[in-house]
């Protein structure tokens, strides 16, 4: 697991929260180099998430557009 990986899953509970939330073990979420696409918008809407989609895989999903570029 990547520094970031393991940054992202301990912010969203440690790898036994996130794998019972998913469905899945600990250990296979502690196999993951960076967070697998299909689990994305499930942690980013997780209880108690504060992570966007975007910070969970920044390599697939584009950053939200800030209010400046709404306005242009």
């Amino acid at each position: 697991m990547s520094q970031r990986t393991k940054h992202l899953v301990r912010k969203l509970g440690g790898p036994a929260k996130v794998g019972k939330f998913l469905g899945i073990t600990s250990q296979a979420v502690s196999q993951w180099a960076e967070i697998p696409l299909k689990h994305c918008w499930k942690l980013a809407t997780m209880p108690g998430s504060t992570l966007t989609i975007h910070e969970l895989n920044p390599t697939f999903f584009a950053p939200a557009p800030s209010s400046q570029d709404e306005a242009a």
